[in-house]
């Protein structure tokens, strides 16, 4: 393997769970007809060579999220609940669309992984898919080793609410929770709210996306 294609494979084992073949040609290669042409043939070599598996899947379209919709720290006023559950209420109303997905296999992970592989679920193909928007967006800024993602969350977990990723300082320590919104009530959000915001007896910063 190459180092892009190692690099590539340990991210879908630890970081995030699943990939487009578009996304992964947008970071690793390019968006040209040549990108995307290179990044399908080094997929499905690393998929012949049983490190990925190439399928496909149902999801709304996979769009790039630039920014937060709300950002929380402690001592600041809630967001606006109800306004936020109709925006993302009509985020999930897109309809879906067949797209070509690609993750790890327990042969990448028993090489490559730091813990047990995530497992992949079909149903909840456009929510990963923009959680992995969310990580190359910080990745993009040079932020991607302060990233965990939720299956990677430490055993001390205090909460029953578990976001899809929390951001660490240099000593390990627990920065941000980040969240990518699905089709969310408003009681839903208070909750996740409520839940973050007594982490710890002080409250843990967030963002939903």
């Amino acid at each position: 393997m190459t180092p892009r294609e190692k690099e590539i494979t340990a991210v879908l084992c630890n970081s995030i769970r699943v990939m487009t073949v578009f996304q992964i040609a947008q970071t690793w290669w390019s968006t040209t007809s040549w990108g995307i042409s290179r990044t399908k043939s080094a997929i499905e070599k690393m998929a012949d060579e049983g490190w990925l598996k190439l399928q496909q899947a149902v999801s709304r379209p996979v769009t790039a999220l630039e920014r937060p919709l709300v950002v929380w720290s402690p001592g600041a006023t809630q967001a606006n609940f109800t306004r936020l559950s109709r925006r993302l209420h009509k985020r999930a109303s897109e309809p879906a669309e067949i797209i070509a997905v690609v993750f790890a296999t327990e042969k990448a992970n028993r090489i490559f992984g730091v813990g047990k592989l995530a497992t992949v679920k079909l149903t909840q193909m456009t929510h990963d898919l923009h959680v992995t928007e969310i990580y190359l967006n910080y990745r993009r800024r040079g932020l991607a080793e302060r990233w965990i993602g939720e299956d990677r969350f430490p055993g001390w977990w205090p909460i029953n609410v578990r976001p899809d990723a929390a951001l660490q300082n240099r000593l390990g320590g627990l920065t941000r929770a980040i969240e990518y919104g699905g089709d969310y009530s408003p009681e839903r959000l208070h909750e996740i709210h409520t839940a973050l915001s007594g982490f710890g007896g002080v409250g843990l910063s967030y963002e939903f996306w």
